[in-house]
């Protein structure tokens, strides 16, 4: 099927499918097969965003009150480009959590309300591209869009003025789950020095050193501001383990502290949880974490 279209979104619903396409007057789709790519490593060449689909208090409700708890995903299957953009996506069937094997459901209305928003997002992922036999290519994976609740955030507080680039530390704690999730922890000092740990199912164990320059730690620190770490809860726990995390900051001699458990679903703000990759990427463990 051709659909040809400028600058425009268009959606095409099929009875249990909806595809999702984005073209430019003239352009033609590529003529090379995408290579299929396992979860794992669509996992490791992931960038984000983690944003995901939040609903209202009483619609988080409505979903929770669905058959075996409905979904808190939505599955697509995404074309890659060879630069790392979702080229195409495609929602693939709702199994529920029950898991359905035929005659699987659709998304149910409180979901379908927000479809257009759920494709935007699925959109906005980006993945480092993969290079086969030193050539890009473009890959085929499936790709999960959390859903989750509203937001979760105490009351205002600040962090201590003024600063200076020797006053403030942070750390982040990855304390592994019950598969072979990476443990490790990562401190950051406001003088650029970079301290690696590595604990279980990481490529390097044992302490690292490394250093980045002052400015990007000073820019690390500011994202904290920006997501105002300060005003968040203590945790977001709840019966999902997905591996727990724990974000720390030191500054002017005092100490916040942020634990992840459950994230996301239980109204985890998004900009905290990517702070967690924010860091990772300041640090850039993944030299330590998978080699690379």
């Amino acid at each position: 099927m051709f659909i040809s279209c400028k600058h425009a979104l268009v959606l095409v619903v099929w009875p249990t499918l909806l595809c999702v396409t984005a073209c430019r007057h003239g352009d033609s789709a590529p003529t090379t097969a995408p290579v299929p790519i396992n979860d794992a490593a669509a996992n490791d060449h992931s960038l984000g965003p983690d944003a995901p689909l939040r609903l209202s208090k009483s619609e988080w409700g409505q979903l929770k009150s669905q058959p075996c708890g409905g979904n808190e995903f939505l599955s697509y299957e995404l074309t890659i480009s060879v630069t790392g953009t979702v080229e195409s996506a495609r929602l693939l069937p709702y199994t529920g959590s029950c898991n359905f094997t035929s005659d699987s459901p659709e998304p149910p209305l409180v979901v379908m309300a927000h479809i257009n928003e759920a494709n935007a997002l699925i959109r906005e992922q980006r993945f480092l591209p993969w290079v086969i036999k030193g050539r890009p290519v473009r890959t085929l994976l499936q790709w999960e869009l959390p859903i989750a609740p509203p937001e979760r955030i105490g009351p205002h507080r600040s962090i201590p003025n003024p600063i200076d680039g020797d006053s403030f530390s942070i750390r982040l704690e990855r304390h592994g789950c019950e598969g072979r999730c990476p443990a490790y922890s990562i401190t950051i000092a406001g003088d650029g020095t970079v301290t690696y740990d590595g604990h279980a199912f990481v490529k390097v164990l044992g302490t690292q050193q490394t250093h980045i320059s002052r400015a990007a730690a000073v820019q690390l620190f500011e994202r904290f501001l920006e997501a105002d770490f300060a005003s968040a809860l203590p945790s977001y726990i709840g019966a999902y383990d997905g591996g727990d995390s724990v974000l720390k900051l030191k500054v002017n001699g005092k100490s916040l502290q942020v634990v992840d458990a459950s994230g996301l679903r239980v109204g985890m703000p998004t900009a905290i949880l990517n702070l967690e990759q924010a860091v990772d990427d300041a640090a850039q463990s993944r030299r330590w974490i998978d080699g690379e």
